[in-house]
């Protein structure tokens, strides 16, 4: 390309090529409301990096229009074997070129002729005025258009074909590639060409007698240019000389196109201010935020520092606030353990001062007095962080369920699958703008900004939950339950410290003498800990085998799954999987947890996270508890740190088989209701049902199995992985699940029905209507469309259980406030709530919270929960 300095450049986009290109590449996007957008997306940022990267003063988009063109007429064949346009790109088309005209870009469709005659006749216009044309398509045919100042650009790949590229390519000049493409043809567009002539004979051909004309005008030369098969190839150019000559004049792209639009009518103008609005619609804020407009241009609101005092005039205004926090300075006293709010920055509707306020407290609570219940919302950016940076013990936290507002929880209803919820991320992708930088703002400006985002961006989330029907979950779940989780963070779990300690010596001894033991069966010392040095032993030292195993960018995997499948030929591989483990129990639940202890107090705080899981699980962070092995002895040395103080107990209530209860009640099986109302074994009976016996001829091995296959068909396994688990034939693991789906006949009309949902609404639900969208369900990739299957399947009874265990941690924090027990609740692990006790109460406190989670819903079988207790974590009986 030429330098834009002396030359104006016109970018000319092939439209359609690229919108079809896009469609058939990317995996499918959905908007929350279902829409299909992933060809639009793929189109649009194909647009974004065309405008960032290159300095188009002129463009213009062609597409394609309906109906016959010229070329239709002198071939009826033409593109005749071209599949009907699939009805979710149909959807799109319109909003490609409703993005087109936003981003203020001209739009050329021109009737009886393609789009690519069009760019044809306007790249020739363009040079002759002296411009440099790049022309934006991944299509082979616009070769023939290249020239000194014609190049084309795809921008998928950033590849720039010029004159050189074209004879690398073809080894003819660009104006010759018209007549390699009349010899070749071109399946895509039914162009016939000479039959039985491919693309190298075409070139071969086209390079030495210069263009069809002459290579029929000399045919008889085609025997002494040294090509294989020179008879047949002249045998079948004379056969077909009419269709190679038809050929021609189909794959000529048109320079003489009548246009409407001169090259000064291509200047490249300013976005449109309804491109905002646009973007919203198809949820693309964050890919066009360089684009987007304002009708009006946004001015920061001034900042007023105020106390409390000033508040009193709030009550009368009755208006919508955003609340943002001012962080506490770094090093800040941690009192009671966790740090306090330095500021509070209060945007209230309209066009008014931000107020700033130090005394956090008194602020927030006036806050709460004049602008809570029926006089307006109060949004702010996480509910369950504000708490802890004002402080519980204000009695904030009691009222904060019914007046403040969570716009990140409320994202994460409307749509479990974003990649993030924090207030950056949200007004990034929604808004289409940035908020000053944590690291480098003035905290106060930065809350300022944060605070009067809260206000544009909560009402439309809090409308969109309406308009969804998911309103009720927000404000009767999830809202009220980051108050319990805040609650529940702040008291911890008390730590024994020397456990933990000698635990830790334990695990390094172990792993010394494994190291040991590696070191011996491999012939000499290396780290166990490279990868590279691990891989060298395996299989260049002890020559293990290879077959099967995953190739990775630096070499053959060694991963557990390939250590397991190795075991199987060397005793190395499983000690390098204990060694592996014992690394991981000492560097995160030994070393780590005894850093995060309290020093004063001597309990250890998690972070329970409500917008990290698709499903609506919570997860746990900094540290993770909820994967510490409880099945293993070194698990088990670990919980045994996790202690009740004196006079106390811990108690845990567990839900038994709460998925699988979850399934009968959807699917309304017969068996499975049976079962369980009756307190049968489900194990048992399912092995009585997939191995043709009596209950009573059960064996423990088919027990185990059928426990596999009961937990595998929930998270949608197949025959390939029950094999695997199972360590048995293919074919019997398949005759396995027919057989469960026979004798469980409503489980698969359950799925079907599902996965028809999911395809026609985009979403499958709970059962209290948590939604989670899966565009994946209708890919054209095999794999992502079958892993949106098996998360279809999946999610309704999954997110059922993790929506059950939310509504009892609600109900039970609810009973032991009421309660006189003293008991207070600790932790949620999957479908286990752990407390505190004092042991007096331990009975009264355990009948409570099993009371409380087996009727915190309906099902048609019992809910059923198992409760134990003990003096730590490991010790429950």
């Amino acid at each position: 390309m030429s330098d834009a300095k002396t030359a104006q450049r016109l970018c000319l986009v092939d439209a359609s090529g690229i919108l079809y290109r896009a469609f058939h590449a990317l995996p499918s996007l959905t908007t929350r409301s279902g829409l299909p957008t992933g060809a639009v997306y793929g189109f649009t940022s194909m647009l974004v990096k065309l405008l960032r990267e290159h300095d188009c003063s002129h463009i213009a988009v062609s597409f394609d229009t309906p109906g016959r063109t010229f070329r239709d007429d002198a071939y009826a064949e033409y593109k005749a074997n071209r599949a009907e346009t699939p009805s979710d790109l149909v959807v799109q088309i319109p909003y490609v070129r409703r993005i087109v005209e936003a981003l203020g870009l001209p739009r050329l469709e021109v009737p009886g002729v393609e789009a690519d005659d069009v760019i044809g006749t306007l790249a020739a216009q363009a040079v002759g005025r002296g411009f440099e044309v790049v022309v934006v398509t991944s299509d082979k045919d616009m070769m023939q258009l290249v020239g000194p100042h014609v190049t084309l650009l795809d921008t998928m790949h950033d590849r720039v074909t010029g004159v050189a590229e074209v004879r690398e390519r073809f080894g003819v000049t660009p104006e010759q590639v018209v007549d390699v493409m009349a010899l070749m043809g071109d399946s895509i567009d039914n162009i016939p060409g000479v039959k039985g002539i491919g693309e190298k004979t075409a070139s071969r051909l086209i390079a030495h007698f210069g263009s069809v004309d002459e290579l029929y005008r000399r045919l008889d030369e085609v025997d002494g240019i040294g090509l294989r098969g020179a008879q047949r190839v002249r045998s079948v150019l004379a056969a077909d000389e009419a269709a190679a000559r038809q050929s021609r004049f189909l794959a000529t792209i048109r320079t003489d196109v009548p246009l409407d639009v001169r090259i000064d009518d291509l200047v490249r103008a300013a976005p449109d201010p309804k491109l905002r609005r646009l973007a919203e619609e198809l949820e693309f804020a964050k890919l066009l935020k360089d684009f987007l407009v304002d009708d009006a241009p946004v001015v920061a609101r001034p900042v007023e520092t105020v106390s409390p005092d000033a508040f009193d005039h709030w009550a009368s205004l009755g208006k919508t606030a955003g609340l943002a926090l001012v962080p506490p300075a770094a090093g800040a006293n941690l009192a009671g353990g966790r740090p306090r709010a330095a500021g509070a920055a209060i945007a209230l509707e309209g066009e008014g001062p931000v107020f700033h306020c130090t005394r956090v407290p008194d602020c927030v609570r006036a806050l709460l007095a004049a602008g809570g219940g029926s006089h307006g919302a109060i949004f702010v950016d996480d509910l369950k962080t504000a708490l802890h940076l004002v402080g519980l013990d204000d009695e904030l936290g009691a009222q904060s369920a019914t007046t403040l507002c969570d716009v990140s929880l409320a994202a994460y209803v409307l749509d479990p699958s974003r990649r993030a919820y924090t207030i950056d991320a949200l007004v990034s992708d929604r808004l289409g703008r940035s908020l000053p930088d944590p690291a480098t703002a003035e905290p106060a400006a930065r809350a300022a900004a944060v605070a009067s985002a809260l206000l544009e961006l909560g009402p439309t989330l809090l409308g969109e939950l309406a308009a969804a029907g998911l309103e009720g979950l927000y404000r009767e779940v999830e809202l009220p339950l980051a108050r319990v989780l805040a609650v529940v963070e702040a008291r911890g779990l008390l730590i024994d410290r020397a456990v933990l300690t000698r635990a830790g010596d334990e695990f390094r001894c172990a792993a010394d003498a494994l190291e040991r033991e590696i070191h011996e069966l491999a012939g000499g010392p290396f780290n166990i800990s490279s990868p590279n040095q691990l891989r060298e032993v395996l299989f260049d030292k002890l020559k293990l085998p290879t077959k099967g195993v995953k190739r990775g960018k630096t070499g053959l995997s060694v991963d557990a799954d390939v250590l397991a499948k190795l075991a199987e030929s060397h005793p190395i591989a499983a000690k390098v999987c204990e060694h592996r483990a014992l690394q991981k129990l000492i560097s995160t639940y030994v070393t780590s947890l005894i850093a995060l202890v309290d020093a004063d107090t001597g309990r250890l705080r998690t972070s329970m996270n409500q917008t990290v899981a698709s499903t609506g699980r919570l997860s746990s962070s900094e540290p993770n508890l909820q994967n510490i092995p409880i099945r293993t002895a070194e698990g088990r040395r670990i919980r045994e740190a996790f202690v009740a103080p004196p006079d106390m107990v811990l108690v845990a209530g567990d839900y038994s088989q709460i998925e699988l209860r979850v399934l009968a009640h959807l699917t309304e099986d017969p068996v499975l209701l049976a079962a369980f109302r009756s307190g049968e074994d489900i194990h048992r009976r399912t092995a009585a049902e997939v191995f043709g016996v009596a209950p009573d001829q059960v064996t423990p091995d088919m027990r185990r199995r059928a426990k596999v296959i009961n937990f595998g068909v929930l998270y949608g396994m197949g025959p390939q992985r029950l094999s695997r688990e199972l360590h048995i034939p293919l074919a019997e693991a398949d005759l396995y699940i027919r057989r469960y789906f026979e004798r469980y006949a409503r489980v698969r009309a359950f799925a079907d029905r599902v996965l028809e949902a999911g395809r026609r609404d985009g979403f499958v639900t709970t059962m209290i209507g948590r939604r989670r969208y899966l565009p994946d369900l209708g890919s054209r990739v095999p794999n992502l469309r079958q892993a949106a299957e098996r998360m279809a399947w999946n999610s309704p009874i999954q997110g059922s259980a993790a929506d059950i265990i939310k509504l009892a941690m609600l109900r039970v924090e609810r009973e032991l406030e009421r309660s006189a027990t003293g008991a207070r609740m600790l932790l949620q692990v999957h479908d286990e709530l752990l407390l505190e006790v004092p042991a007096a109460a331990a009975d009264e406190a355990g009948d409570m919270v099993r009371r409380s989670m087996e009727s915190v819903v309906e099902l048609a079988v019992p809910l059923v929960v198992d409760l134990k207790r003990g003096p730590n974590w490991a010790a429950m009986r």
